[in-house]
């Protein structure tokens, strides 16, 4: 059953997506979408594969660095799964099912598996919010400003240090751990999760991708997962006749998605929205394109994916995974 805080979240979003198509006219958007490049469409979705794949890789390297061993289709399997639940889930928490797989079917930890699930989101965290703030001072600021180039590398370390302080991390952990209990109503057939479960036992896995050897990876496999989406959403603003720097569209769909992040909607739906279009605004771009594109990114990007996991899931359902998505 839903709470009554995730209702709100849902209605919110509602409310903010119904205003936006508002603004940008329907019948805008409806000669906007016929008017739709078809074979740049069909560009765009065949991005979400070396997206994803990035992913996939990215998370190997989160689990070979903290010596969990397991075979890359194996990982494909349970990402995409984590992926689906991700998706239909509210505040994407249902991502952490991915805990639950490496537990039941290779023995690992449960306050590792969830370290572990958490892994590449912080990673994302990390790249989003570098490239947001970095980015709009090159926009905004002097290329050629020194104290602009020292102002972005004092950034740059000050949120890979916070991203990765242990007190920090410690502190988000405890508070994290209290609001579990969503995670319990989407397993059946498995431990309950250790309330008592120490941050001390979750910072463990974080230990290992803190070296520059391990942390370099999944770093960039997290800059080219955005810089992935950020072409995708080029391309389908070319679709729409709209030609964008690159540059450009990777910053305000970071600055999107960072601001997204803030708790008031279901997973940041109608504020990403809404930051990205006006963004893109501010060089000249209708807002109407603005939040067209972001909406068809989600669906390209997001929804192909899902629906792989769910037949994923489906598939292994009766086998040795056991979690429900309709509890």
């Amino acid at each position: 059953m839903i709470n009554k805080n995730t209702t709100l979240k849902i209605i919110v979003s509602l409310i903010l997506l119904i205003f936006l198509l508002y603004i940008a006219g329907l019948q805008n958007l409806a000669e906007i979408i016929l008017a739709l490049n078809p074979f740049l469409i069909i560009l765009a979705l065949l991005i979400t594969v070396p997206t994803m794949f990035f992913r996939f890789f990215r998370w190997k390297v989160i689990l070979d660095a903290s010596n969990v061993k397991i075979p890359f289709m194996e990982i494909m399997k349970i990402f995409l799964i984590g992926f689906f639940f991700g998706t239909i889930t509210p505040t994407k928490i249902g991502n952490l099912v991915k805990f639950h797989y490496l537990k039941k079917n290779y023995n690992v930890k449960t306050s590792t598996g969830l370290s572990l699930s958490l892994a590449d989101r912080i990673f994302d965290l990390i790249v989003i919010t570098l490239i947001s703030i970095v980015g709009l001072l090159f926009i905004f600021g002097n290329l050629e400003n020194i104290y602009t180039i020292i102002l972005s590398f004092i950034i740059i370390i000050l949120v890979i240090f916070v991203a990765f302080n242990e007190r920090v991390f410690k502190r988000a952990a405890v508070f994290g751990i209290s609001r579990m209990g969503i995670i319990r109503k989407l397993i059946r057939g498995t431990d309950k999760i250790d309330k008592n479960m120490t941050a001390d036992e979750l910072y463990k896995p974080f230990k290992n991708v803190k070296t520059v050897r391990t942390f370099i990876p999944p770093f960039v496999l997290s800059l080219l997962v955005w810089i992935s989406i950020g072409f995708q959403t080029t391309v389908i603003l070319e679709a729409m006749g709209y030609s964008v720097e690159l540059y450009y569209v990777i910053i305000f769909m970071c600055l999107g998605s960072l601001v997204g992040l803030i708790p008031i909607t279901a997973s940041g739906f109608g504020i990403r929205e809404g930051v990205f279009a006006f963004s893109l605004s501010l060089i000249g771009i209708p807002i109407e394109i603005g939040v067209l594109a972001s909406l068809i990114t989600f669906i390209l990007g997001q929804l192909p994916p899902a629906l792989v996991g769910l037949v994923t899931y489906i598939m292994y359902k009766g086998n040795n995974l056991v979690v429900s998505p309709s509890s």
